[in-house]
């Protein structure tokens, strides 16, 4: 399996890929002065091009010099691209048209099928299909996964490559085989691509008092449309508070116009770092974001809230689920380790690295991972991922626990140097060749201390939501969704008690 990364192609917009997590930043290439392993590897990439110059059986005639300089072009585009794939899921080569698409994708309009997927044991199993779109009225559905587009075979695929092949000109038609979970048989599919715009942020309203926020990929825009979004919760909310004397939802009692914000992230594959920080800033006064570091342990950046443009202090829950991924995973720690937001669902994917992009003369480029980032708490959740407050199964609280632990179920938890996720969910630990977590020996007394903290808020906020659950609403007309159910009932435990907030 060598495509790596939950990519989130959104074949109708990219990425778990770069935008993955990315926090992508533009970068210049190394000046002169290169090391002598450099040197010899240029000695032995010319020595390997001027045999297959003289004995490969494709090569052209020496006189033919457009087909000489053709093969250079493959030549050097294939080294370079093999000398990035060996490093780790996310670095990557990109050639002039996969930068100019990568470019695109980020400004949240695309041509394809509408969905995002993901690679699960070399497959690309879909993530998500987007509403109205050409694999909705396919009747695709989330889980399938893609075996054939075409004549070509999906199976360890990178992300570029994947999105080479799933995505084409609007208006084109492309044929699919796709294995559906509990079906032996594989169903073709066919589809017409089309322009499908994404709206990086979503507002819907399961019920009068809790609003959910809905945030997908992190593009250039997601921060100024969630501030949208909240200026849209705030207005109805004083319009609620006017209007409340005259009756309250059978569902609730009257009270505060906004029981909680749930903010869903579930497999929101992650994208542009800064816009994941300037989103946590709409909702904390004060307080660190996170820290990035380099390659060798030094702090490259660190990132504060401010007071300024923070919206009101509603209560807050966030949802997560295994395909919750990169910036998206920054949000939610960030929201968690400042005691702001409650989370609820499934411990995440894990992707804890920054890939920054390097530009070559060519116009091409290498996406290159080469940083990690921290949480509030100084931990990072690399190949870890972050467990849930409270899971939508209350009976089922095994993946409990604080960003720091395994990214692993507790009936696979054994020896430390032996944790695995369960083999049916995808995770950055899952992945072949991925950074492994490493922990950080300064401030770990101080690290500890807050998870352990964290750990009993997390024991304290499950007691409440099992008494109060005794004794209020079941929010029967939210129970075709789990996790909203569960967050209704956290949204309750936070009404009665305060502490909580």
């Amino acid at each position: 399996m060598k495509w790596v990364c939950l990519l989130t192609c959104l074949l109708s917009f990219t990425a778990l890929g770069t935008i993955f997590a990315q926090g992508s930043v533009l970068a210049q290439a190394p000046g002169e002065g290169a090391p002598q392993g450099v040197s010899e590897l240029s000695d032995m990439v010319s020595h390997v091009e001027a045999i297959i110059e003289q004995r490969w059986l494709g090569a052209a005639a020496p006189n033919n010099s457009a087909a000489h300089g053709e093969l250079q072009a493959r030549l050097q585009a294939g080294a370079l691209r093999g000398m990035i794939t060996a490093l780790d899921p996310h670095s990557e080569y990109l050639s002039p048209l996969q930068w100019a698409r990568l470019q695109e994708e980020t400004r949240g309009k695309f041509g394809g099928m509408g969905i995002e997927v993901l690679s699960v044991d070399g497959w690309l199993e879909v993530a998500r299909v987007f509403d109205g779109s050409p694999a909705a009225h396919a009747g695709i559905k989330t889980g399938d996964r893609i075996v054939q587009v075409e004549e070509v075979w999906a199976r360890d695929l990178r992300f570029t490559e994947s999105l080479e092949l799933l995505r084409g000109p609007i208006g084109s038609a492309v044929r699919l085989r796709i294995r559906r979970p509990g079906q032996a048989q594989v169903i073709p599919v066919k589809l017409v691509r089309q322009e499908i715009p994404i709206q990086a942020v979503a507002l819907q309203w399961p019920h009068p008092q809790l609003p959910l926020i809905r945030i997908g990929p992190f593009q250039d825009n997601t921060a100024d449309q969630l501030r949208q979004r909240l200026q849209e919760i705030r207005g109805r909310e004083i319009g609620q508070r006017e209007t409340r004397q005259q009756g309250s939802h059978p569902e609730n009692p009257p009270g505060t116009a906004i029981q909680a914000v749930i903010l869903d992230l579930r497999s929101s594959p992650g994208g542009l770092l800064q816009q994941a920080i300037e989103v946590a800033d709409c909702f904390l006064r004060s307080g660190l974001i996170l820290t990035v570091e380099d390659a060798r342990g030094r702090v490259q950046d660190r990132y504060r809230a401010h007071r300024a443009g923070t919206f009101p202090r509603w209560p807050l829950v966030v949802l997560t689920n295994h395909y919750t991924a990169s910036s998206a995973e920054v949000l939610a720690a960030a929201l968690r380790e400042n005691n702001r937001a409650w989370i609820v669902g499934d411990r995440t994917f894990g992707k804890g690295t920054v890939q920054n992009v390097f530009l070559l003369p060519d116009g091409s480029a290498v996406k290159l991972t080469s940083a990690r980032y921290l949480t509030p708490w100084g931990l990072s959740v690399q190949a870890m991922g972050i467990a849930p407050d409270i899971s939508p199964n209350v009976a089922r609280q095994a993946g409990q626990g604080s960003v720091g632990e395994a990214c692993t179920d507790a009936t696979t938890r054994t020896d430390p140097n032996h944790r695995r996720f369960p083999p049916a969910v995808a995770c950055e630990q899952s992945l072949p060749g991925h950074i492994p977590w490493s922990p950080h020996a300064s401030g770990h007394r101080i690290r500890r201390q807050a998870i352990e903290r964290g750990s009993v808020r997390s024991a304290q906020l499950r007691s409440i939501v099992s008494r109060v659950s005794e004794n209020h609403p079941q929010w029967p007309s939210l129970e075709y969704d789990p996790y909203l159910h569960m967050a209704a009932r956290v949204a309750q435990a936070m009404q009665v008690s305060p502490d909580l907030q």
